[in-house]
């Protein structure tokens, strides 16, 4: 199926589009569809996981991403939790953290390669904030 016209200007747009590879942690299925929909209509390559095992398990697989956008509240591992971990073995990409729960923003670590959105978003800021931190990518210095 053909894409609306309306999307093409979003995908060029050098303010949120890209071909970088970003994964998605969210428990709701329909945020994360969402979430990887939208970034694939800027261009992104996008690829959803519905929580930090699953990411983590990707990894060990030999996957690679760019940034991660990360729902901070999930049943068992929190996004949090997944992010320390992805840091003690090395792992310096950047971070989005979403969340509904505006009290937990308060705990999220933001600098120049954290950042943190309150969910609902419009899909043109979540891209736009994709694209300021992977702006922010040093060659050779993210792991």
């Amino acid at each position: 199926a053909a894409r609306p016209a309306a999307e093409e200007p979003m995908r060029r747009d050098p303010e949120a589009g890209g071909s970088e590879r970003v994964w998605v942690v969210d428990d709701e299925p329909a945020v994360r569809d969402w979430i990887v929909q939208a970034l694939r209509t800027f261009g992104y390559s996008a690829r959803g996981f519905d929580g930090g095992p699953e990411l983590l398990g990707a990894l060990e697989r030999g996957g690679e991403y760019d940034v991660l956008i990360c729902d901070l509240s999930m049943p068992g591992m929190d996004g949090l939790e997944l992010y320390r971990r992805l840091r003690v073995r090395g792992f310096r990409r950047p971070v989005l953290f979403c969340s509904g729960y505006s009290a937990r923003a308060g705990e999220v670590p933001v600098g120049r390669d954290v950042d943190f959105l309150q969910k609902p978003v419009p899909t043109r800021i979540l891209a736009q904030r994709v694209r300021r931190l992977l702006n922010y990518i040093i060659p050779g210095h993210s792991t």
